[in-house]
């Protein structure tokens, strides 16, 4: 038995000895596969998986691996390791399955090798392969509104707004996008922004233009803009022929004239009335027509608030003379009318029939092909940057054409031909604003000619393509080419390459691109290298620093302290104060401690306090990991999961294979003096050694907010103190205790009503029986400028004013706050704040409506750790600035002002469970002033008071009646103009409180061009512009002629009087049937909100039972009669006042109502509404007067009506 196993022994041992002969295979080649299965990624390098996004998330299985240890790595086609080692994956431990997420991959060949432990103790991993290709690809188009722009949409997307922003979700979009040629935003991510395009009546184009590092895609989207208050004609046709968006056409041209015609929709309620269309062909310069006809009209289709009806014309229409044409559709039903432009060209005739620019272009010869091209814009915002730029000119019946620019300079342009078409390639062209004129003739002097406007922005750059900045290089023989191009470079002096101050001349080619590869020249020095590619005229050039370490000496870098727990591993806020070179002062009572290891297969970290003591010993095994493999750490470690050690510390790959990375996340001071933490690497048999020493110092206190000397000098009256007192039991600031923190020595506490000058603020310490006095100085400056803010409570007198006056509040006596309410009807806790509750003043920024632009991170905290004196920036938003551009006509004529009073956030059903948050600045962390959308965000005042604005000082008295108070309503996210009173010798304007947010005085800048030709009432009309009692009716004019509407007056009537709103939500509720709105538009003339308000207050009376007829037209009568209401006129008896009115007026008999009469009579002695003299009869020596009473008030005489209203109240 025993010789039988002795047999059975030699025999294992025998195999064991030749496999042991045969060479060994990495772990992830031989077994990697048994133990890792990627779900969504290919293993074959042959076949990688293609993918067009810069990230992914990598995806798949294990077996037989300890998860905790599992992680990966990236390498390029070149094995360069550039980023993910120590990244830890989401696992399920129950399916075995794991997810990197946000894997950044390289241009080209990707390796990605996820790697781990196995049960037995073994490194295994395995490799999958991704090809990542930034080809650019566009798939959302949208609007602001969050309408999508589709391709060969079957419905036109219509817009009413001339400008108008978009939004593009494209991958790959590194190089920029542009619309139009004008450069997009990026808003993060995928998606870019465009704001400020200006679009034409009609169909628009919009030319996309996504571009990466070495591709481009191009897409076209269209729009439609319709102007309120017109028709808009698109998808127009003659016959089969698209004549839309100012079309070229030729060929035969005949038949019936269809297309599509967008209307205003009735507001709700109100049945849609189809439009009555004649059609009428002109040549452009005749009056007479070439054809007119009637159309037929088919079914709406609803897009938004307008109505598109399809049409088609009974009658047919053949164009065959070449010429400039226009189609004048006229809508009876409405009154408009919109001429559609096209040009028709003789089939023989040389035409222009569309430009393009090329992309991709490779030249051969005389011709060109190109990857890809896109129609050239026509309008009028096109920027070119860069040049050359090709463009191809669809032509036929062309000999010749040509371009040039009109500011001259010359010829800017090369020709090529590419599929039997001209194309430019544009090299020269002058800076700045011009037109590209291209011109197509034949030999009979017979042309067309395109005029395209264009803004060129010359700036000359060189731009290398294979090199970059702080490139480490390892072997010399790697660099060993320098490749780029030079853009929009016009001089002739040629290039020159240094490296390390020698030069060689460096040829370019005739598109601007270089490529140098004289291995000779191409030699780096060990440590820093400059090279610089400039032109020899020394206007250009770009500096690239490539560093070479050809050494194999370890060398410990950026060494650097920072507070426990910061997420950044940094210290911005200087805690640790540097005393010398590594070496550091601090209160702190630990440290975190990261540092770098280039070229190292040993790290060995000893610190001296408490005893000297080896602390942590790291070692890389054979598959590049690292491991905790000696000292005091690993025995401290040793019985806890190694997947908790990260809680400890962090060790992983530095920016290569043959560096590292170290982390300790917590490493203890002593309580008084030194703690020297000494860092030994060694590489293969050198070792380097390095020390970082820390001091620690203890203070009685630390006053951490205000941080002086940053925080010294405060443009507010109050100041939020933050003091560290270890041990402290407590600390008074005079007899006020500060409220200690729940988990530090930190006390806390708001000092409010600083002195303007210098304030010495004193504060005592208590530790048991011992008193410790300290005391800090800021320096308060009582300022009116962008920053000040100001915080005081509602004062008995109900007065408040701040900012040297430039705000000031009346309130009524007794005036509390309360929770703010969604509607007048709403229901709200009865708990009201008076004194105690602070509201905060500030002035704002005008572009994005900041009135601080850093603060304090006081009770802040991040990863357990308090953040009190770490001061922090609060950068702009610029998805933000649209809410404080002022509206169209309008400018800030004062500072932008912003007002809080924090908010209650109080629940009916339990009275006792309200929540009461102090006033703050507009962007407070957490309390950000467009996300408090609900009315319990807010507080609001019990009784109606004013605010008083100062405005600017410089501007003359004539013009202050076209200022008025604008208030932001946060919650609603609107502008409202509140008008107000002026007093042009303070300075003021006075308007009615109407709740917390920003306020600004704006001024009319500019109004309507109808408007400012009335002959007597343009001054009324600018004042009602600018007091925000009337609108425009029209996008461009003012609409002086149109009727006054009885819902437009009704609502300005209570605007005038400020009454406050009184309606109901439920329609079912409102006294007409006929007003209520869905939503309130802005544009719209009259709001059922005031409507309603005027009704319930007696101003105003039906038509008929339940009926107003908010759009019809009113009359003087009925003028009449709600301005004797409102106004509380004294109005006399019937019989009595038509017999004076009969000594007044010859038309008497013309008022419709009897009850009329006392009104009438009212409002023309009151001067407010007076009569019009007739012309003088054959005889009469006086006047005779008619009042008109069935005469419909037109706007420009509403106007005037309104001002007199004012001056009677005494508003003026």
């Amino acid at each position: 038995m025993k010789k039988n196993f002795r047999t059975i022994a030699s025999l294992l041992l025998a195999i064991a000895m030749f496999f042991s002969l045969i060479p060994a295979l990495p772990a992830s080649a031989a077994n990697g596969a048994l133990f890792f299965h990627f779900s969504n990624l290919s293993t074959d390098p042959n076949s990688p998986t293609p993918e067009n996004r810069s990230s992914i998330s990598v995806t798949g299985t294990y077996n037989g691996i300890n998860p905790n240890t599992i992680s990966y790595e990236i390498k390029r086609f070149d094995d360069t390791t550039t980023g993910g080692t120590g990244v830890k994956p989401i696992l399920d431990e129950a399916a075995n399955t794991f997810e990197f997420l946000n894997v950044q991959l390289n241009q080209g060949v990707n390796k990605i090798i996820v790697s781990g432990m196995s049960t037995q103790g073994q490194q295994m991993s395995a490799t999958a392969y991704v090809k990542f290709s930034d080809v650019p690809a566009v798939y959302e188009v949208a609007l602001s509104d969050g309408r999508v722009l589709e391709e060969n949409a079957s419905k036109p997307v219509v817009v009413t707004t001339q400008t108008v922003s978009i939004s593009v979700k494209a991958t790959n979009g590194s190089k920029g996008v542009t619309v139009n040629g004008q450069s997009m935003y990026a808003g993060g991510g995928d998606t870019y922004y465009s704001a400020g395009i200006l679009l034409q009546k009609g169909v628009n184009d919009l030319v996309i233009v996504v571009n990466s590092e070495s591709k481009s895609q191009t897409i076209n989207r269209q729009v439609v803009y319709h102007p309120t208050g017109s028709i808009t004609v698109n998808q127009l046709k003659i016959g089969g022929t698209n004549i839309d968006g100012q079309a070229v056409v030729t060929g035969t041209v005949n038949g019936v004239i269809s297309g599509y015609v967008i209307v205003d929709a009735p507001p709700a309620g109100t049945p849609a009335v189809p439009p009555i269309l004649e059609v009428s062909v002109f040549q452009v310069g005749s009056t007479n027509p070439i054809t007119t006809s009637p159309a037929t009209v088919g079914a709406a289709s609803l897009l938004g608030n307008t109505l598109m009806y399809p049409f088609t014309t009974t009658g047919t229409t053949s164009i065959t003379q070449s010429g400039d044409y226009f189609v004048l559709t006229k809508d009876s039903t409405t009154g408009f009318d919109v001429k559609n432009s096209f040009t028709y060209r003789d089939v023989n005739a040389p035409t222009i029939k569309q430009v393009y620019q090329l992309y991709g272009v490779t030249e051969s010869g005389g011709t060109v092909s190109a990857t890809s091209q896109s129609i050239f814009p026509s309008s009028n915002n096109t920027v070119l940057n860069e040049l050359p730029v090709y463009l191809m000119v669809e032509q036929v019946n062309a000999g010749n054409v040509e371009i040039e620019s009109s500011k001259g300079g010359g010829t800017i342009a090369q020709k090529f031909t590419y599929g039997g078409h001209t194309v430019f390639k544009i090299t020269n062209l002058p800076t700045g604003q011009q037109n590209l004129i291209i011109k197509v003739s034949n030999g009979s002097g017979v042309s067309d000619t395109k005029v395209i406007p264009v803004t060129f922005l010359s700036s000359s750059y060189i731009d290398i393509f294979n090199l970059y900045n702080n490139q480490v290089f390892k072997n010399s023989s790697e660099f060993n080419q320098v490749t780029g191009r030079i853009v929009n470079y016009t001089g002739t002096t040629g290039l020159t390459i240094s490296l390390n101050g020698n030069t060689r001349d460096l040829n370019v080619n005739g598109n601007g691109e270089f490529s140098f590869t004289d291995t000779t020249f191409l030699q780096l020095i060990p440590g820093p290298n400059t090279l610089v590619v400039a032109d020899k005229s020394g206007k250009i050039s770009t500096k690239l620093t490539l560093l070479y370490f050809s050494d194999t000496r370890s060398v410990i870098k950026n060494m650097i302290p920072f507070p426990v727990g910061s997420a950044t591993e940094s210290d911005p806020d200087g805690l640790f104060r540097e005393t010398a070179e590594n070496a550091y002062n601090t209160y702190e009572k630990a440290l975190g401690l990261r540092f770098e290891v280039e070229y190292t297969d040993e790290i060995t970290v000893n610190l001296s306090h408490p005893t000297p003591t080896i602390f942590a010993v790291f070692t890389k095994n054979n598959q590049g990991t690292w491991t905790l493999s000696g000292g005091a750490l690993k025995t401290q470690l040793d019985p806890i999961n190694p997947a908790d050690y990260d809680r400890y510390f962090t060790i992983g790959n530095g920016a290569n294979s043959s560096s590292a990375r170290v982390v300790f996340k917590e490493l203890a001071l002593p309580e008084v003096g030194l703690q020297a933490i000494s860092i030994g690497s060694r590489y293969q048999s050198v070792t380097t050694t390095d020390t970082i020493e820390i001091t620690r110092e203890r203070a009685p206190y630390q006053v951490l907010s205000p941080k002086l000397p940053n925080e010294g000098v405060l443009k507010q009256n109050f100041v939020e103190v933050s003091i560290k007192a270890e041990g402290a039991d407590a600390i008074l600031i005079g007899k006020t205790p500060m409220v200690k923190s729940e988990i530090s020595d930190i006390f806390r506490l708001e000092v409010k009503n600083l002195k303007n000058g210098k304030n010495t603020i004193k504060f005592t310490i208590e530790q048991g029986t011992k008193k410790t006095n300290g005391q800090f100085v800021v320096t308060y400056t009582d300022d009116a400028t962008e920053g000040s803010q100001y915080k005081t409570n509602i004062s008995k007198s109900g007065k408040v004013s701040v900012f040297k006056g430039g705000v000031s509040l009346s309130l009524p006596k007794g005036t509390v706050l309360q929770q703010a309410k969604s509607s007048p009807t709403a229901e709200v806790p009865t708990i009201n704040l008076l004194g105690e509750h602070d509201i905060l003043f500030g002035i704002a920024n005008q572009i994005d409506g900041r009135t601080i632009k850093a603060y304090n991170r006081i009770g802040e905290i991040e990863n357990g750790v308090e953040m009190d004196g770490r001061l922090s920036l609060i950068p702009g938003d610029n998805n933000n600035a649209f809410r404080f551009t002022p509206a169209a006509h309008f400018g800030y004529a004062s500072p932008l002002y912003w007002l809080d009073a924090g908010s209650l956030n109080a629940y009916s059903s339990n009275v006792e469970d309200f929540n009461v948050k102090a006033a703050t600045h507009p962007y407070a962390k957490g309390h950000e002033f467009h996300q408090r959308l609900i009315p319990q965000n807010w507080m609001e005042l019990s009784q109606k008071g004013t605010i008083t604005l100062k405005y600017d000082s410089a501007l003359v008295n004539s013009a202050s009646s076209n200022l008025g108070i604008w208030w932001y309503n946060p919650s609603q996210g609107t502008w409202i103009n509140i008008g107000g009173k002026v007093d042009a010798k303070k300075k003021t304007i006075t308007a009615p409180f109407k709740g917390f947010g920003y306020y600004a005085v704006k001024s009319l800048r500019y109004s309507y061009s109808d408007a400012i030709s009335h002959k007597t009432a343009r001054n009324d009309i600018e004042l009602m512009l600018a007091r925000g009692y009337m609108k425009a009716s029209k996008q461009d004019a003012f609409g002086v002629y149109d009727p006054m509407t009885r819902g437009e007056f009704a609502t300005i009537i209570v605007k005038l009087l400020d009454i406050p709103l009184d309606y109901d939500t439920d329609k079912n509720k409102l006294t007409f049937d006929d007003i209520y709105q869905e939503s309130v538009v802005n544009s719209m003339q009259w709001d059922y909100r005031y409507i309603e308000t005027a009704a319930r207050k007696g101003i105003i009376r039906g038509i008929a039972p339940r009926s107003f007829a908010p759009n019809m037209e009113l009359t003087r009568e009925e003028a009449a009669n709600m301005i004797a209401r409102a106004l509380n006129l004294k109005m006399g008896e019937i019989e009595k006042d038509k017999a004076a009115l009969q000594k007044q007026f010859e038309d008497v008999g013309n008022i419709k109502s009897n009850y009329s009469y006392p009104a009438i009579l009212a409002v023309s002695k009151a001067g407010i509404l007076t009569g019009v003299a007739n012309s003088l009869k054959e005889g009469e020596r006086k006047p005779t007067y008619n009042f008109n009473p069935d005469a419909v008030l037109n706007r420009a005489d509403t106007a005037t009506v309104v001002k007199r209203m004012m001056s009677k109240l005494k508003m003026l």
